[in-house]
């Protein structure tokens, strides 16, 4: 079997994860002031950058640290460089990336593609079960229902998984050997002094610096063991049962209050930035299911009657 090249397998992620469910757009005028901003954050980020009557290229932010540009030919350093001298001729189109698919997408940068042996003729049940008997650690993204899956498996045990709903198309499984690592950082010119104050001109996105624990990405888990520790020697006599497709469980706090702050400043713009304020100091205690269900009363109250209901939704 021969394997897709990592370089087409990034590509392939990417634009399957910028698809239509845009969150903030900027115009190219703006680069060099978002990318500080996305410094000062400290946020996991895929930017796609869109040319006029071109092919878009790719950013990606590893806690506010640009680790990966590519556009066409160009990667790294280059790309970076090349979109810096493109000014007004790009559309920046920022995605905030929860923690798993932030995962699946610095594998798709750093690991390394690899089927273990057994090809494309093993259903997806069949592949999580033998991931899991080879004691696999790396991430698994596959199309699943109208989304996209992502599993992420450390030690053949699957430490979390999510759908992402409304991703695009993606053509085969992907399966990715890969030891979480803060990844190199590309060289982005900062200003002097990175503050708040910086970000005069940009209103209110729904991507803000990070003002308490509620809003604070959650914290990368500790790198796995080894990946030599993968090897088809290492296949149990008696597989344990296959890891369940089942919807994933509620979703993380930082993914849920990243959906409300974009929901409500499509909603109400700057002004959003207030009510932010005040849902972090009155939920800010609260996780999962329920902090879901709190914010989801207050989408119906900015958005309508219905639209709390769609914002739970987009989050299973």
């Amino acid at each position: 079997m021969i394997l897709p090249t990592q370089a087409s397998i990034t590509d392939s992620l990417l634009a399957a994860l910028s698809g239509p469910h845009d969150t903030v757009t900027y115009p190219g005028d703006l680069f060099s002031t978002v990318l500080t901003r996305l410094a000062f954050m400290e946020q996991h980020v895929l930017i796609k950058l869109e040319f006029q009557g071109g092919e878009p290229g790719y950013l990606v932010f590893q806690a506010g640290c640009a680790v990966h540009a590519q556009h066409g030919p160009r990667s790294g350093q280059a790309a970076l460089d090349y979109f810096y001298m493109q000014g007004s001729n790009l559309t920046l189109r920022l995605f905030a990336l929860s923690p798993v698919v932030a995962t699946l997408v610095f594998a798709a940068i750093d690991g390394r593609q690899t089927d273990l042996g057994y090809g494309e003729s093993w259903g997806l049940n069949e592949r999580l079960t033998q991931l899991t008997a080879y004691r696999f650690t790396g991430m698994v993204a596959a199309r699943v229902n109208s989304g996209l899956g992502v599993w992420q498996f450390v030690q053949g045990a699957v430490r979390a998984s999510q759908e992402v709903p409304g991703a695009g198309p993606l053509g085969a499984v992907v399966q990715l050997l890969w030891e979480e690592r803060t990844l190199p950082a590309l060289s982005v010119p900062q200003p002097l002094e990175v503050t708040p104050s910086s970000f005069v001109g940009i209103q209110a996105t729904g991507m803000q610096p990070p003002a308490g624990p509620a809003l604070q990405p959650a914290a990368r888990p500790a790198a796995a063991a080894s990946l030599s520790a993968v090897q088809a020697s290492q296949l149990q006599a008696s597989p344990p049962a296959p890891p369940a497709l089942q919807p994933p469980g509620p979703p993380d706090d930082s993914a849920i209050w990243t959906l409300f702050q974009t929901t409500v400043h499509a909603h109400m713009g700057a002004t959003s930035v207030r009510l932010l304020g005040l849902m972090q100091n009155k939920y800010g205690h609260e996780h999962g299911a329920k902090l879901l269900e709190s914010l989801g009363l207050q989408i119906d109250r900015v958005a309508g009657k219905g639209a709390g209901q769609k914002f739970r939704e987009q989050l299973y």
